[in-house]
Formats: structure tokens, C-alpha cells, sequence
């Protein structure tokens, strides 16, 4: 079987439905995503799974990023015939390396990108003009279609078991089941690298995230080789507005790096990826349509399903948000349909004008370090970081002129970590605290006559060596507390209120220190 040949079966499409999010309206302004459409492609039966080039793991944990690439600049001029058999046949060349030629390329059905690729270069003023509601590019990896039985798989565990019938160290299996992450939404499941296969267990490379109980089973996965699509080029849809499909899309492939390119003018995510392992995106993704009215979700990245490992950076600018995490919506198989869980990602592009949130996790994910550069989010809505996500960690950098909020701390994220990030210019609260979080060294300013952290009822936050700097306005409450068992360190200055503790806080140590502040802990009668 060849990998992208015509013995393959494509599944059908899945739109993902998810739920208009609290607090939305609409302006006539429209920007970011519908999430990706189209299916991976997956043999008939039991594929013959293709060998893993290399027996190595994802790359070590990535370090920050420099300053902002130059953005590129590509006219389009969409004048020519469709190219898209000529461009497909220059992919299936069987050529490693593939250079699209300068000008407008007018397509009109998904360049699937073979295994045999190991580059695809789209150089300065190459642009992919997409005419049909299809996905633009594309590599996918396969999926056994056989469902094979898992027995216990435990959170914290490296030991799971299931039937191992033909499997091989070095194989990649995705372990899934019914287990809600979000009830009605999203569902458990973690993508593994086989170590040891023993009898009816395998030893996996990474402890497992969740526990699966509720019909837990696993599928063999053969992960697409590593590619590298770069270059100064564009890619876009003629009519974002129409369309429901991403520009990119890299289904189960092994360090995937999007470099360079830009990616622009989309009705859904402008890159999505599906249980990828690995690998990096750094190009510059802008104007995604955010219209949820029509099922336009435009996002600049989506991390879904079981992606693990990846590294986002560049710039991402007018769109709904700039990344965010989900479930495995329109998967290849009925039984991994809404299963997954984005892990290990390292989020920090510079994100600039978004109509949501300019980073965002939804309830799937687990591990994810953001490094904010996020300036004038939340123009239609809400405001700089949302964390829905397990074991979240905003470490440096600073979110500045967001609309609603800094950061918002969902009551489903646990195990979130706030560490030396500045926050200054947001509309409203500056933290909003809804779920147990820790702070350290945060400085946070300019929050006008609104809350600097806001710590709801039944939240403990341990913070320390923070300052929350009110700019001498008289109607700033640096702390509003509500929340239990809270220990609280660091400075207040320049504020109306330092402490406004509601009646349902108790037991909590605070312990501030108050610079020109008119009321330093006030309880109201």
C-alpha cells in the first residue's frame, strides 16, 4: 500500500460543534474558525502499518523564542487555470525536496503531501490560492481500523494493558475511551510509543494523563515521517467567508515544522494539527473569520487530539485566537471521534488583535507552557489568556490592553502556575482566579477602577513576590477575595481598596505589604 495512494479509504468529514462560548455578541467585524474539515486518510481493514523512521522520541523541551520574524509580504493574482493536478504531480514526483514555482498557483482540491516528501518550499511570492471549501495542504499518517481491548491504563502509570497482538517497540498506539474530559464534548486519550511489550501489557515512553475506564481501547498508529514546509510564500482561501476547511493540516505525523510561510484569509483554523508528535510552527497566520453564528471558528492554531510535544511561536494576528487546544473532532475512525487531549505544548507567538482571547486552552490538555506576547486581545469579547486545561503554566512575558481580563483561570483547569508575567492595560479584572492557582512574581497594572485579582468562593491562590500596582485610582480593589485557604504575599500600591474581603472568604494568611493605598483591608458590613 502507498502511503496517500489511491487504495486508501477517505472517511467522511465531521464539523466540530463546539458550544458558542459565555458572554459572546457579534460585531460586523469578522475574523477566525470553523476547525479544520476533512478526514484522515486511513487504509481499508488492518493497515500495514509503515516503519517509524528512527527510534527517537520528541525533541527535549524547547527554549524561548526570539524576537518577531519580518512578516511576508505576497500578492495574489489568481488569474490562472487550476493548478492543482500540475501541483499534486510535482508532490508525487518522488522527489525528497519540492520547490512550488513564483506566482498565484489557483487550486481546487487538497495537495496531499506524500511521505516521499521530506520539504516542500513555497519561496517568496508563491501563493496557493484555494477556490473550494477544501483543506489546502495536507500530510497524514494511518490508523489501524482494528480496535483492540485495553485493560488497565492508570493515570501516573507507564504500564498498560491491552492486546498486543503484533505489536513492536517502536510502534505508536492511540489509547482512547468513553471517559468524559468534558461531559457532552470532549473525551480521554493519549497518544504512546511503545518500549516493552510484554504479554497483554506494554511499557509506554511517557505516564499516562488520565485514567480510562469507561470502554477503554487502543488502535495502532503509523506516524507519517518528519516535514518541513517552509519558505516566505503564502497560502489562502478566495472566499474565507464560504468555506469551513483549514489551510494546513497535519494528521499523525512525526516533528511537522511549518517555518516561514504565511497563512492567511481562512473560514476555519488556519493550521490544525491531530496527534502529531513533535515538531514546530514559526510563520506568520493572520484574518480567520470568527463568526460563530455561521460555524466560523477561525483560529490561527489548533492543537488537537493527542498532538504531543509541539512548539508554536511566530506571529499570529486578527484572527478569534491565536492557538488553543481541543478534542479530536472529524477523526478518521467512529471510535476515536471527540477522544484526545493535547499534551507537552509550548505556546509563544507574538499575538496581537484577537476577537477572543488571544490564547486560549479549551478543556482538553494537559502540560501546556505559554509564554505570553499578547497585546489588544478580546476586541469582541473576553480578553488575553483563558486556561480550561490541566497543568497550565504562563511563565514570562506580558499580556498588555486586553479587553475583559489578563488571565482567566477556568473552574475546570487544576494545577495552574502564574510565574513572572506582566499584565498591564486590561479592561477589567487582572486575574480571575475561579479555580486553585499559584502565582509567583507577577506584576500587574493599570486594571482602572476594577479588580487587580479577583479570587472567587471555595479558591485557595498561593501567591508571592507579586505587585499590584492600581496607578493611584481610587476606584482600584487590588485583591478581591471570596475564596479559602489562600496565602497571600507581595505588594499593593496606588490603590482605593488593597484587600475587599466578601463574606465567604475564611482561612486564608494574607500578609501584604501597602504602598499608598487609601483602605488597606476592608470587610464590608
Amino acid at each position: 500500500m502507498t502511503p496517500g495512494g489511491e487504495d486508501r479509504l477517505r472517511l467522511p468529514d465531521v464539523e466540530p460543534t463546539e458550544e458558542p462560548e459565555e458572554g459572546g455578541r457579534h460585531l460586523d467585524r469578522r475574523h477566525v474558525l470553523a476547525a479544520g474539515a476533512a478526514a484522515l486518510v486511513v487504509g481499508g481493514g488492518a493497515v500495514a502499518l509503515l516503519a517509524r523512521p528512527g527510534a527517537e522520541g520528541p525533541a527535549a523541551a524547547p527554549t524561548p523564542s526570539g524576537p518577531a520574524q519580518a512578516l511576508p509580504s505576497n500578492v495574489s493574482d489568481p488569474s490562472g487555470p487550476d493548478a492543482t493536478a500540475e501541483l499534486q504531480a510535482l508532490l508525487d514526483s518522488g522527489d525528497a525536496e519540492v520547490v512550488v514555482p513564483a506566482g498565484t498557483h489557483v487550486i481546487s482540491g487538497t495537495l496531499v503531501v506524500p511521505w516521499t516528501v521530506s520539504r516542500l518550499t513555497l519561496p517568496a511570492g508563491a501563493v496557493l490560492h484555494m477556490v473550494g471549501d477544501e483543506i489546502a495542504l495536507r500530510r497524514s499518517g494511518e490508523v489501524e481500523e482494528r480496535v483492540r481491548a485495553v485493560g488497565r491504563a492508570d493515570r501516573g502509570d507507564d504500564t498498560v494493558e491491552l492486546d498486543t497482538e503484533g505489536l513492536a517497540v517502536g510502534d505508536w498506539v492511540y489509547l482512547c475511551s468513553d471517559d468524559w474530559v468534558k461531559v457532552g464534548k470532549s473525551k480521554m486519550g493519549m497518544l504512546r510509543r511503545v518500549e516493552e511489550v510484554g504479554d497483554g501489557t506494554v511499557v509506554v515512553d511517557k505516564p499516562l494523563v488520565r485514567t480510562l475506564v469507561d470502554a477503554p481501547r487502543a488502535h495502532r498508529v503509523g506516524l507519517a515521517p518528519a516535514l518541513t514546509l517552509d519558505g516566505a510564500g503564502a497560502v489562502e482561501n478566495a472566499d474565507p467567508v464560504a468555506t469551513y476547511s483549514n489551510l494546513v493540516r497535519l494528521d499523525f505525523v512525526l516533528d511537522p515544522v511549518v517555518r516561514g510561510i504565511e497563512l492567511r484569509d481562512c473560514g476555519a483554523a488556519a493550521l490544525r494539527t491531530f496527534g502529531t508528535v513533535g515538531g514546530e510552527v514559526d510563520c506568520y497566520i493572520h484574518d480567520c473569520v470568527d463568526d460563530q453564528e455561521n460555524d466560523h471558528y477561525g483560529y490561527g492554531v489548533s492543537c488537537t487530539s493527542a498532538s504531543r510535544d509541539l512548539r508554536v511561536t511566530g506571529t499570529i494576528e486578527r484572527v478569534r485566537h491565536a492557538f488553543t487546544t481541543d478534542h479530536g473532532y472529524g477523526a478518521p475512525l467512529p471510535t476515536m471521534q471527540q477522544t484526545g487531549e493535547p499534551e507537552d505544548i509550548y505556546v509563544a507567538p507574538v499575538v496581537r488583535d484577537t476577537t477572543s482571547t488571544g490564547i486560549d486552552t479549551h478543556e482538553p490538555g494537559h502540560g501546556i507552557t505559554i509564554v505570553p506576547d499578547v497585546t489588544g486581545c478580546g476586541t469582541m469579547k473576553w480578553g488575553g489568556v483563558n486556561i480550561r486545561a490541566n497543568d497550565v503554566v504562563v511563565r514570562g512575558g506580558a499580556v498588555l490592553d486586553s479587553n475583559e481580563w489578563g488571565i482567566l483561570v477556568q473552574e475546570s483547569a487544576s494545577g495552574t502556575v502564574l510565574e513572572d508575567v506582566e499584565i498591564r492595560g486590561v479592561g477589567g479584572r487582572g486575574i480571575h482566579c475561579k479555580s486553585d492557582t499559584t502565582i509567583r512574581g507577577v506584576r500587574l497594572t493599570d486594571f482602572g477602577e476594577s479588580y487587580g485579582i479577583e479570587i472567587i468562593e471555595g479558591v485557595a491562590v498561593d501567591m508571592a513576590d507579586t505587585t499590584v500596582d492600581g496607578g493611584g485610582e481610587l476606584g482600584a480593589r487590588a485583591i478581591v477575595l471570596a475564596g479559602t485557604g489562600s496565602t497571600l504575599r507581595g505588594t499593593v500600591v496606588g490603590c482605593g481598596i488593597g484587600v475587599l474581603r466578601l463574606p465567604t472568604e475564611s482561612g486564608n494568611d494574607v500578609d501584604l505589604e501597602f504602598q499608598d493605598v487609601a483602605r488597606e483591608d476592608v470587610t464590608p458590613t
